[in-house]
C-alpha cells in the first residue's frame, strides 16, 4: 500500500483513501457505528442450499481524483492478498476458497451491498441497472 501511495503522490491529483477515511466520508451513517465495518453478511443459494457468507477483505480502499467532481471521484477497491495458499475450489462453502470470495463479492455487487454498506458507487452496476430498465 505505500508504493500505490507513493506512486498516487507522484501520477498527480491522486490521494488513497482507507476504511477509515471511507467511514467518515461517504459511508451510510449504520457502517461506522457497526463494532466490524469491514464484515457484512451475504445470502447466497449454492447447491441448492441457502449459505450466508461473511467477506473480510484483506483491505478496503478508494483512490480518489482530486481534479475531478465530487461524486465522480472515487474509485473504491476490496483488495486480496493472494499468496498461493488458499485453495481455488472446495466443495462446500463453509471453509475459505478463491470460489467463495469471488461468489461473495459477485453477489454483494449484484445486491448492490456495496452502496447500500460504504456508500460505493460502481460503473458495471450502474449499466446493468440502466440496460435492465430498458429492457421491455
Amino acid at each position: 500500500m505505500a508504493a500505490l501511495e507513493r506512486a498516487c503522490q507522484q501520477q498527480g491529483p491522486l490521494r488513497v483513501l482507507y476504511l477509515d477515511d471511507l467511514l467518515t466520508t461517504i459511508a451510510p451513517a449504520a457502517t461506522p457505528a457497526n463494532p466490524r465495518p469491514y464484515f457484512w453478511k451475504v445470502d447466497v443459494r449454492w447447491k441448492r442450499k441457502a449459505e450466508t457468507l461473511h467477506p473480510i477483505p484483506d483491505k478496503i480502499f478508494a483512490l480518489q481524483a482530486l481534479d475531478q467532481p465530487q461524486g465522480r471521484n472515487l474509485k473504491a477497491f476490496f483488495l486480496e492478498f493472494d499468496t498461493g495458499s488458499m485453495p481455488v475450489v472446495r466443495m462446500e462453502l463453509d471453509k475459505s476458497s478463491v470460489l467463495r470470495k469471488l461468489i461473495s463479492y459477485g453477489t454483494s455487487c449484484k445486491n448492490d451491498l456495496h452502496r447500500a454498506i460504504y456508500g460505493f458507487t460502481c460503473a458495471s452496476c450502474s449499466s446493468r441497472r440502466a440496460a435492465s430498465a430498458s429492457t421491455p
